[in-house]
């Protein structure tokens, strides 16, 4: 393992942390939490609870943070468009139609899902810890094996293939799929055979990447992106191409996801691919 290595769990065990403390400071690599701040960044207690608070309001799906983000028209659209989601999925109607809920277990739901932090039923959990809950893991890795099949059919054989989406519609599910990525952190699809290459030219270069084996990929703010590889400290992102992004389509869509994502960190950028052949792009400027 490279220098990325050192971000995971088991080096804190290996150092002679305790099992509490050896989580703290893997979560100290991780944006966003508490740790993040106290420990990476030094901050107060005070300071780090508030930190976090701002980070997770600026994140929030709120009409506020909407036309921050869209602008007064296109914000208030896209607010509009996401409540209308949201009271229909949470519907008693959409709930006995789709998992044959009656109205008590609906509303015990509701209490539920009323709670915050820890109390709520959700609480740090993705689909896939939930199946091993209920089924047991080797169930589990079966069940999520054949659904990232089927995310990955082509052609005819996707379950969306022929269907026209709308503007509105692809940003909705865009938007929906890195919400889910945030939140199940390393439970998310990935090439797990870029992991030892990103790896290696880390530990040959003096990176400490973050990926989805070490800490989840990382979100870069005020976008929808995620990365394959970051390291905060030097502020360093690095993306695997595989083949399809050879396609002349794909070269355009990469180029612009890039630009954005690189004048947002104002980072340095590599992209690399199985050949090992390295392209950098320098956004510090």
């Amino acid at each position: 393992m490279g220098k990325g290595s050192a971000r995971t769990l088991k080096h804190w065990l290996d150092l002679g942390y305790s099992d509490t403390d050896a989580e703290k400071m893997r979560l100290s690599r991780t944006p966003g939490t508490f740790e993040y701040f106290n420990i990476f960044k030094k901050l107060g207690v005070a300071e780090s609870k508030q930190a976090r608070i701002d980070f997770q309001a600026n994140r929030a799906v709120t009409l506020k943070n909407m036309i921050r983000k869209y602008g007064d028209v296109e914000g208030n659209i896209k607010w509009d468009i996401y409540k209308q989601k949201q009271a229909h999925t949470n519907s008693f109607e959409y709930k006995q139609e789709r998992y044959g809920w009656d109205i008590e277990k609906y509303e015990a739901y509701n209490k539920k899902r009323g709670r915050a932090g820890e109390e709520n039923q959700n609480f740090g959990s993705s689909y896939y810890e939930r199946w091993v809950e209920k089924y047991g893991k080797d169930k589990a890795d079966e069940m999520n094996d054949t659904l990232t099949t089927k995310k990955r059919n082509f052609g005819t054989a996707n379950g969306n293939f022929g269907r026209d989406f709308t503007v509105v519609h692809r940003e909705r599910m865009s938007k929906s799929a890195i919400a889910r990525v945030v939140r199940q952190g390393t439970y998310t699809s990935y090439n797990k055979s870029s992991i030892p290459i990103i790896e290696a030219y880390g530990s040959e270069n003096g990176y400490e990447f973050k990926h989805a084996e070490n800490g989840g990929e990382y979100h870069v703010p005020n976008t929808m992106f995620m990365v394959d590889g970051y390291d905060i400290e030097n502020n360093v992102v690095i993306e695997f191409d595989e083949v399809h992004h050879k396609l002349e389509k794909n070269i355009i869509k990469d180029k612009q996801r890039q630009d954005q994502i690189g004048i947002e960190l104002k980072c340095k950028f590599i992209r690399m691919n199985k050949s090992l052949e390295v392209r950098i792009f320098d956004y510090s400027n």
